[in-house]
């Protein structure tokens, strides 16, 4: 894949991930209701939330006390210690990247929190 092509693919896929989120919670609404788009903006919220704390790994083994944590623990710190200031630095800009871009999603599936329990509460209670 060159250069120019991966803006294209990572905009399709953006755009891809949109429109399944609007689908779904499209069908929970009509479903549900109100309650679904609450509830699809919550599960949303929850896989974006894992993403930030694991680093990019929605279903990171986190299981506390494990072998696991030790060796990853281990791995990250030779790796931190093994790298150059241009590499950190680059490191950094693409951390600093995806925080701004779960920021923007997080806002959107808080919105939807919002929108979907609002609406709940204000027609059926």
């Amino acid at each position: 894949m060159n250069n120019r092509s991966f803006p294209r693919a990572e905009y399709v896929a953006w755009s891809l991930g949109a429109v399944v989120v609007l689908t779904v919670a499209g069908a929970a609404y009509s479903y549900v209701g109100w309650l679904g788009i609450g509830l699809v903006g919550l599960a949303g919220l929850l896989i974006s939330t894992r993403l930030s704390l694991h680093g990019g790994h929605a279903v990171a083994d986190s299981g506390f006390g494990s072998g696991a944590v030790g060796m990853y623990a281990k791995q990250i710190k030779e790796s931190r210690s093994h790298t150059s200031p241009e590499a950190r630095m680059a490191a950094d800009e693409e951390r600093a990247k995806r925080s701004k871009t779960l920021f923007l999603i997080n806002t959107a599936f808080i919105g939807m929190i919002a929108l979907g329990f609002g609406g709940f509460f204000l027609h059926q209670v």
